[in-house]
């Protein structure tokens, strides 16, 4: 399919949100510079409500964030099943750019045949 691009200028330059608002219970573990990269992506409809969600379910997120290979590790709630392959490569790009390489890869054997 074709690709909007929006979500590539997302995946290319980490957009940030220049006022996050109130991270509650994230706060716990999640690094401050990564939240307004999260709010951020609220633009796309696809992450929609990511903040509120990452709020209520804390400590799924924080797990997924934690996780050593959080590229393959199962999201939380219904974002599993949500997000397409190339919107997790741009939650990655948000949250966990350390794993984007080894995602993007993937992402990139897998769409055009390794």
């Amino acid at each position: 399919g074709k690709m909007d691009p929006k979500d590539i200028e997302y995946l290319v330059q980490s957009n940030v949100s220049l006022d996050p608002g109130n991270m509650g219970p994230l706060q716990e573990w999640m690094p401050e510079l990564i939240w307004p990269k999260v709010k951020a992506l609220e633009n796309i409809a696809s992450f929609k409500g990511l903040g509120d969600n990452m709020q209520s379910d804390s400590d799924d997120w924080n797990e997924w964030f934690d996780d050593e290979k959080a590229e393959i590790a199962k999201l939380p709630g219904a974002y599993e099943k949500m997000l397409t392959p190339f919107d997790r490569l741009i939650l990655l790009r948000a949250m966990r750019p350390d794993r984007l390489m080894k995602a993007l890869s993937t992402f990139i054997g897998d769409t055009m045949g390794k």
